[in-house]
């Protein structure tokens, strides 16, 4: 019995993964897209697709910055209510002392 549970709770988890990674692959298809055929062009269509991935790329660059600037206000934000609640405990957090050598003293 127990090794038919074993035998399906691995089956699971091996179904489990697969269905994981075949999404993984579907969103990243969808994120990329399709690869321009580049092979038979002539100057101009390779200066159209450079320019369709260059406003991609500055789009992308963009995005992330802002999701960047959020991340930092959000980080702000928690370490300014970490002090308020420390401030309304009456605790304050230590620092963490430096470890320093007795060698280093002596000089």
């Amino acid at each position: 019995l127990r090794t038919l549970l074993r035998k399906m709770a691995a089956e699971e988890l091996k179904k489990e993964q697969e269905r994981k990674a075949e999404q993984r692959k579907k969103i990243i298809a969808e994120r990329i897209g399709a690869p321009k055929p580049v092979d038979n062009c002539n100057e101009a269509a390779l200066m159209a697709i450079c320019k369709e991935y260059h406003d991609r790329l500055i789009q992308l660059e963009s995005s992330k910055y802002d999701i960047e600037y959020l991340v930092r206000q959000k980080d702000y934000e928690i370490n300014e209510l970490t002090i308020q609640v420390n401030d309304l405990r009456g605790k304050f957090v230590k620092p963490a002392l430096k470890k320093v050598s007795k060698f280093d003293k002596l000089k």
